[in-house]
């Protein structure tokens, strides 16, 4: 909740009787909400058919819905070896334009606010440089001993060359230095390849959200 109004999102609140029993994060600009409940009645009073908002949450609530997994492991324990190909880095404020580029030219909308707010200890951005520009990112951020690995993106000419298995590991070993024991990672069932680096990681599906179509 704290990150979404950090930047730039909204957040609802169900808590009948003072209770909360749902939460709605919502980011105007790039017209996206995740839903937090067990309970569909509530998760249905969250979305907004008419404004065209994709929402994410346990089980399908339009027509078209497309099924993510999500992958957990422990870092400790689901790192095979790993050679790196590429030298991976943590991002610096500077490179805040190129990222937004590379994210805006592969997803299309992108709020630059949540990419200029993520600040270290708790969230940090890795990268890969070659040939002068930033070719992959990806993110990582930790509460607790939970991690999560999210956001990973790579120039479609350098895919296939090891760019997203090196961002992987790299944040894997972050997040394990800073004392996470859990990971967690939600990845498009249809992008195979994201899913096989995370095979090849250790980690291993326990469930799915969906993503419905507003």
């Amino acid at each position: 909740m704290r990150e979404a109004l950090r930047s730039g999102g909204e957040v609802q609140v169900s808590a009948p009787g003072g209770t909360v029993d749902g939460i709605f994060l919502y980011h105007p600009l790039e017209r996206e909400g995740s839903i937090f409940t067990r309970a569909r009645r509530i998760a249905e009073s969250f979305v907004r058919p008419s404004a065209e908002v994709a929402v994410y949450w346990d089980e399908p609530l339009a027509a078209g819905a497309e099924p993510f997994a999500i992958y957990s492991g422990q870092p400790a324990e689901s790192s095979p070896p790993h050679r790196f190909a590429h030298p991976v880095r943590v991002a610096r404020p500077e490179d805040g334009p190129a990222i937004l580029g590379l994210m805006q030219r592969v997803y299309g909308r992108v709020d630059a606010r949540w990419i200029e707010t993520a600040r270290p200890p708790e969230e940090l951005a890795f990268v890969v440089e070659l040939e002068g520009q930033i070719v992959g990112v990806g993110w990582a951020n930790s509460v607790g001993r939970f991690g999560r690995l999210h956001s990973l993106t790579v120039a479609p000419e350098f895919r296939r060359i090891g760019v997203g298995s090196d961002l992987f590991r790299a944040r894997v070993e972050w997040l394990r230095a800073a004392g996470v024991t859990q990971v967690i990672s939600e990845i498009a069932e249809r992008n195979v390849a994201s899913r096989r680096i995370a095979d090849a990681g250790g980690l291993e599906p326990i469930g799915r959200i969906f993503r419905s179509p507003g």
